[in-house]
């Protein structure tokens, strides 16, 4: 397992520590939990980006998606 160094003030260290103890987690959960937090909204902004995109084709129904890939839709 690797290990990262952080340079923070005093300050810094004690808000990091309150709010991690005040979560029930570890420093190292809560700096997993932000990164998870960052991943989620950039997924967020590529959903909307996608979703307002004019050249976007949309899929049509489900009953259509899956006819276009041999599915039996009544049988779902």
């Amino acid at each position: 397992m690797a290990t990262i160094t952080l340079n923070v003030t005093d300050e810094e260290k004690k808000l990091i520590t309150e709010f991690s103890e005040a979560n029930n987690m570890s420093i190292s959960e809560l700096i997993l939990k932000i990164i998870e937090d960052l991943e989620d909204e950039e997924d967020y902004k590529l959903a909307v980006e996608r979703i307002n995109d004019p050249n976007n084709k949309t899929c049509g129904t489900l009953k259509e998606l899956a006819t276009e890939f041999g599915i039996d839709y009544d049988e779902l």
